[in-house]
């Protein structure tokens, strides 16, 4: 899909949900610790006027498109592939300069059409109980030693075993 329908299509969403808020849930971490993957980030659509430095921005990434979903005789349905969550550095007259908190690099000037808007409250997703943790550390160093010592003790008993036959 081109660029222009792509920027028509954001600029037609934000016009329609003005003064809403939409929730999307997040990929990467680019944005670590702030926001991790996974997590739900609540966006306030709102004129790009409004935003400031140091704001959390959601926007449109000419790096990817909308993907075709399905075609019907009457409709298309389409998928936003591509949406990033950065912080301003700078406002420019029609741009910003956004980065991610977890990045080396900047990210090409936005367009203030991209803008969606600001995020405005992260859920962070809750980490699985099975995931290593410093509580688990002394039974994962216990596991670990006694695997060892096992493996030492086997070596032992063979070699002893060798020695005697």
């Amino acid at each position: 899909m081109n660029k222009k329908l792509m920027k028509t299509c954001v600029e037609l969403f934000k016009e329609k949900n003005k003064g809403k808020k939409i929730i999307l849930k997040t990929k990467g971490n680019s944005m670590f610790p702030l926001i991790s993957e996974n997590s739900s980030l609540e966006i306030e659509i709102l004129p790009a006027s409004e935003l400031k430095t140091g704001d959390v921005i959601t926007y449109y990434s000419d790096k990817k498109s909308l993907k075709k979903v399905q075609e019907t005789e009457n409709s298309i349905e389409l998928k936003l592939a591509f949406f990033k969550s950065h912080r301003i550095l700078k406002k420019k007259t029609r741009s910003f300069l956004v980065k991610g908190d977890n990045s080396w690099n900047f990210d090409p000037l936005v367009d203030e059409k991209n803008v969606l808007g600001r995020v405005t409250k992260i859920n962070k997703k809750k980490t699985s109980s099975m995931k290593f943790s410093l509580t688990k550390m002394p039974l994962a160093v216990f596991s670990l030693a006694t695997g060892t010592i096992y493996e030492r003790i086997k070596k032992t008993q063979k070699n002893t075993a060798k020695k005697l036959s």
